[in-house]
């Protein structure tokens, strides 16, 4: 190949913006590190750091292939790469080893990892791998209390149920679903059945990010009223049930991005039960850190959805437990051994032989998913979107797109309609800014009514562009007055955490004038749920939040969502556009999805699943499913 020196390569591709600095250092470091560097070592180190920058946990060696290298460097075209010989070029390379070496990266079957990431996906597999090989027997005291809240019935099966009793059996539980599917009413009723089982036992509630801990608080809130209403003889015990929540950083006392938490194997939490929402947010390396944090005797309940959003960070833990019980139609499908088959079978008192398959897999008692929705309706527009992205239905889209009959979708054409658009999203903040002066809880909960989502953060018809079309539409309409940076009523959204405020990325807030001051002060409600304010000048890194990515949406849910999607993306940037996008961003509303966007976007999204490359998914089903 080229005699051009390798640090000169990694220089020039910089420059041509085939790689990105980053890539460059890393591929540098390694280099300096390998005495056998060649051209192939090169761009094996700049395809590691890129698929890690697309927060997947290692390089599959199959995308090592003649075809991806020379996108990089056209004279890679003429060599011809098969599998022996680039495993015999690995093996080669002192850099390259075995987990049981200290070289940094690390060659394990047909994946290459950055040994941190290869040692997460040990660790985490193997601790969870442990805790579902135990069981925990499901007391005779507690079935009066299990009837009483899950009434036995000859209809169809009542999936709820089986997560209370596969959570009740397990240590370790999964709980997964999409929006509406229950999760959280199922999980008070399984915290006030362990309640029972044990009076004293210790139960902690978290979530990834502020507003995911606030929802989840609000949520076991309304479902402890609910409760109470339909069981009045349960009031005492359900009175009992927390509802405090923290986020993860916050209960494993993380206080900087480098510092080791307070809490780890070393030194455990101080709790029976945990129950953790939105597990679908958790990279691999915060959930290793939230497993060895837990003690011996604690049990774990992971709610989320896997069909949302993965994590911002390396890694798709709740997707790679709970991917192997879909069918080749996206269909879910439950299996358990035969023994907890012949146990939910009596305890339900139905035959459930016909709706779970067996398995040999100890992962799979400990998994339950929740597919029947109870708020979206059979005539519902957005539970149908959402099912129809999610199982790629291309008529349906269609017919969905070209049919005016469902009054909770709306459909705007970003080139002939966008000022109908903007003025229709105007319209939808005007009840925040009527409540101006009154509490800041009461506004922040008025903003929270609606939210503006879009695919990107720049660009056409991204964040950037919408809060600027958003501000300068309200400023004409003589509801803003924005003649200062600070201005009554401007929402803002961190960028960056800083754990000394206790403000962290995604974070929302207002900006609002004290009661007997004219200072402008910004508002926040903590993951506890109060209201805390800050100087303006105290804030980390923020912007304007009329509009958010879909990203950063995750964790929140809001009445009427308006999602947008730049006509653009789908011809210069059609790998942005994915199937867990859309259905993320649909499945924020709960009243009303509106969209400013093209069919062929929305079709093209449906066809594209994310795939990240992983082998935890082999780790914790090593046994035939």
């Amino acid at each position: 190949m080229s005699s051009t020196p390798l640090s000169a390569k990694l220089a020039l591709w910089c420059q041509q913006h085939k790689i990105t600095s980053l890539d460059r250092q890393f591929a540098l470091g390694l280099y300096a590190m390998e005495p056998h560097a060649d051209d192939l070592f090169l761009l094996i180190c700049v395809l590691c750091s890129q698929y890690l920058s697309k927060q997947q946990t290692c390089l599959p060696l199959k995308q090592i292939n003649t075809h991806t290298l020379t996108q990089l460097d056209p004279l890679f075209s003429q060599q011809m790469l098969t599998v022996e010989a680039l495993h015999q070029k690995l093996n080669s390379y002192q850099t390259i080893g075995t987990a049981d070496s200290h070289t940094p990266l690390v060659l394990n079957k047909e994946r290459l990892y950055l040994r941190r990431y290869y040692q997460y996906e040990q660790e985490l597999s193997t601790m969870i791998n442990k805790l579902a090989q135990k069981e925990t027997p499901l007391s005779q005291a507690i079935r009066p209390l299990l009837d009483q809240l899950f009434p036995p019935t000859q209809q169809q099966i009542d999936w709820q149920k089986v997560a209370a009793i596969t959570t009740l059996m397990q240590p370790l539980s999964f709980i997964t679903g999409g929006p509406g599917t229950g999760k959280t009413t199922t999980v008070a009723k399984i915290l006030l059945l362990l309640q029972q089982q044990q009076p004293d036992a210790l139960i902690q509630l978290v979530a990834p990010t502020g507003k995911a801990a606030a929802r989840l608080s609000e949520s076991i809130k309304q479902s402890k009223i609910r409760l109470c209403t339909m069981h009045p003889d349960l009031q005492d015990i359900m009175e009992a049930l927390p509802e405090e929540t923290k986020t993860i950083h916050r209960l494993l006392g993380i206080r900087s991005q480098q510092a080791r938490p307070v809490y780890d194997q070393h030194n455990p939490l101080h709790l029976d039960v945990l129950l953790v929402d939105e597990a679908s947010m958790i990279d691999v390396s915060m959930m290793v850190k939230l497993f060895h944090a837990l003690p011996d005797h604690a049990r774990i309940i992971l709610l989320g959805d896997p069909e949302q959003l993965a994590s911002v960070e390396a890694g798709c833990v709740l997707a790679d437990v709970c991917d192997p019980l879909k069918t080749s139609e996206h269909q879910w499908i439950m299996r358990y051994s035969l023994e907890r088959i012949e146990q939910l079978s009596r305890l339900c008192q139905q035959d459930f032989t016909h709706d779970i398959k067996p398995s040999t897999a100890s992962l799979a008692n400990c998994i339950c998913v929740l597919t029947q929705s109870h708020r979206f309706k059979s005539n519902s527009g957005i539970g149908k979107l959402a099912q129809a992205v999610n199982l790629n239905q291309q008529d349906t889209l269609t017919l969905l797109w070209n049919n005016p009959s469902y009054p909770d979708l709306a459909w705007f054409d970003p080139e002939t309609e966008l000022d109908a658009f903007i003025a229709q999203c105007c319209q939808q903040f005007v009840p925040y800014l009527k409540v101006m002066h009154t509490s800041p809880a009461q506004v922040l909960s008025a903003f929270q009514k609606f939210r503006l989502l879009s695919a990107t953060h720049l660009g056409h018809l991204g964040v950037a562009d919408l809060n600027y079309r958003i501000e300068k539409a309200l400023t004409q309409a003589g509801l803003l007055r924005p003649h200062t940076e600070f201005y009554l009523g401007r929402p803002l959204l961190i960028q960056s955490n800083d754990y000394g405020l206790n403000l962290f990325n995604g974070d929302m807030g207002m900006i609002l004038h004290m009661p007997n001051d004219k200072r402008p002060m910004a508002y926040f409600q903590s993951d506890q749920g109060e209201i805390v304010s800050y100087l303006p000048a105290q804030l980390p890194k923020h912007q304007t939040c009329f509009a958010m990515t879909i990203h950063k949406s995750q964790g929140s849910e809001f009445d009427t969502v308006a999602t947008v999607i730049a006509p653009n993306l789908l011809s210069h940037q059609p790998d942005f556009l994915s199937r867990e996008l859309i259905y993320t961003a649909i499945t924020r509303a709960k009243k009303q999805h509106i969209s400013l966007a093209t069919l062929p976007s929305f079709r093209h999204s449906a066809q594209h699943p994310t795939v990240r490359a992983s082998g935890l998914q082999q780790k914790l089903w090593s046994h035939t499913i």
